[in-house]
């Protein structure tokens, strides 16, 4: 938006936009979103307003016939620095252009408090909050954590993010455009967005060859602490579009062990010669796993699981990048039962029989393909039709993301920055940086040594 001076209320073709700023003794503490003035205000970080009006909790929120209100706007007395929540009132009389003192009958601030019409808080009634032309940039996302009986509390040491409560955690979504858990953007303009959100409003810019082929994001990606087994079970393939719900797709997926416990397992494939009627029996008698073909993982592999192969895993945490959906069948579940509504779990055996690929050999893990070693180690995990994989290691600066494609990084060690505009997007260890198409290739900067996964998509 820049800072050019607007009206308290403007209509675009967007929708309607509600502007403040935050004047403190005369000094312009903040525009557009970022602190202005003084060095000492420059330094303050103007954190959103929380709604402290009846207990609630986030920003203060008004609905009117123009849509919803969302005061971000800020208040600081300039004797003390103070910061506080900004009611209704302030921020109305705020938007009427009034210099005078914010303080009168019902107000929270003292006299010296002013306010006058900017741009710190806004509202339109499209959802984005932003013009149409805002551009995109590297969009980090808030990870979604997901209780699963079989999970422990491994990924506190992965994501800054606290993990919630006090249960086993199997799961942590970090990019998930999917209806039921959408993942939000961490920061920036964007911040508070749906994945989904963002593709609607500019599927060239994010998508970039292959807009207008994809109606969302293709890839899940999630960080998954398997303490107990997980159930055994199946992932149909596209061709099966009888087994598969709508919105989502067939699903093969691939691992990086990241973590492999003393009783670390990975199930993947049938052994020679198993039947139809040979796993039936086998899971009638609870002897599943002596059909299955395993492996003793090892920190650094990594695995490539296409739709149809029957799989487990015990005791690992691993990096899992998967297409869009969600569908799994179960055929066994090592008698498990979910401490918290004390029943086993469904199994739908006969439609993970009808789509197991009964010409599976053993999975084991795949072989890196050294790209390059200098000035980082670049190795291939994964090709497949839906995503590849790369790892990289080091600490000196190197190239990531293509030209006219979105790529994906997940940050597994260290810290660094990608630059971009001028701007420095940075990361942590478990982050995970989107990087939309217009883009393009960005030197990445790690701090010391980094390990990092990047993933893109087939080209049209």
């Amino acid at each position: 938006m820049g800072n050019t001076t607007r009206s308290p209320t403007e209509q675009t073709s967007a929708g309607s936009y509600v502007y403040f700023n935050v004047v403190v003794a005369g000094v312009l503490v903040m525009s557009d979103e970022k602190p202005l003035g003084s060095e000492a205000l420059q330094q303050r970080q103007m954190a959103l307003s929380r709604w402290e009006n009846e207990g609630g909790s986030g920003p203060p929120e008004k609905t009117t016939s123009a849509g919803k209100l969302v005061f971000n706007a800020s208040i600081l007395t300039p004797n003390a620095g103070r910061r506080g929540p900004v009611t209704e009132r302030d921020a109305l009389r705020a938007a009427c252009g009034s210099s005078a003192a914010a303080a009168g009958a019902g107000s929270q601030f003292p006299p010296e408090a002013r306010v006058t019409t900017g741009v710190t808080a806004r509202l339109k009634t499209d959802p984005a909050c932003l013009r149409k032309d805002t551009p995109l940039y590297p969009l980090r996302f808030e990870p979604i954590y997901q209780y699963r009986l079989w999970g422990g509390r491994r990924l506190k040491d992965l994501l800054s993010a606290p993990l919630p409560g006090r249960g086993p955690v199997g799961e942590a979504w970090l990019l998930s455009d999917r209806d039921d858990h959408p993942s939000l953007v961490a920061d920036g303009p964007f911040k508070g967005q749906t994945i989904a959100r963002v593709l609607e409003r500019s599927p060239e810019q994010l998508l970039g060859q292959l807009h207008g082929r994809l109606s969302r994001f293709p890839l899940l990606l999630k960080f998954l602490d398997v303490r107990k087994s997980l159930s055994v079970q199946v992932h149909p393939s596209d061709a099966y579009e009888d087994l598969i719900p709508p919105g989502n797709s067939g699903k093969s997926e691939a691992w990086v062990v990241l973590e492999a416990g003393p009783e670390a397992r990975i199930y993947a494939g049938l052994k020679p010669g198993t039947t139809a009627e040979a796993l039936r029996q086998a899971i009638m008698n609870g002897t599943v796993d002596r059909q299955l073909a395993s492996f003793a993982p090892q920190p650094g592999d990594s695995v490539l699981v296409r739709a149809g192969i029957v799989h487990s895993l015990r005791d690992v945490v691993v990096f899992e990048v998967q297409q869009n959906s969600d569908v799994t069948f179960r055929l066994y579940d090592w008698g498990n039962i979910d401490p918290e509504t004390g029943q086993v779990r469904s199994l739908q055996v006969d439609k993970a029989m009808e789509c197991i690929d009964w010409g599976q050999a053993a999975i084991n893990p795949v072989a890196p393909l050294v790209q390059e070693t200098r000035p980082v180690l670049r190795e291939s995990l994964v090709q497949c039709e839906h995503f590849d994989m790369t790892r990289i290691s080091g600490q000196l600066p190197f190239v990531v993301g293509a030209s006219g494609m979105p790529s994906v990084l997940v940050c597994l060690a260290g810290e660094g920055h990608v630059q971009y505009a001028g701007t420095r997007y940075t990361f942590d260890k478990g982050d995970v940086l989107l990087l939309p198409a217009v883009v393009g290739p960005r030197s990445c900067e790690p701090r010391g040594v980094v390990s990092l996964l990047e993933l893109s998509l087939p080209h049209a």
